[in-house]
């Protein structure tokens, strides 16, 4: 299953996207997850603005949506 989450860096004080997934592993049945974070929200618009490294890279699939 896969969802997207947002973070505040306490330090900076910047809203940050994150996809999640979680899963279970095959050998010992317990659940398991995994956060890659897709880029920051932006303050004004409430939307995800991609990180340089996913640009650079094929377009995955992930539209601006507001949180």
């Amino acid at each position: 299953m896969s969802f997207i989450t947002d973070s505040i860096n306490k330090k900076t004080g910047i809203k940050y996207a994150y996809q999640a997934r979680s899963y279970r592993e095959p050998e010992t049945s317990k659940p398991k997850s995994e956060r890659h974070c897709i880029g920051h929200v932006a303050h004004v618009t409430n939307k995800i603005v991609p990180n340089k490294k996913r640009e650079k890279k094929e377009n995955i699939g992930i539209e601006p949506f507001i949180i």
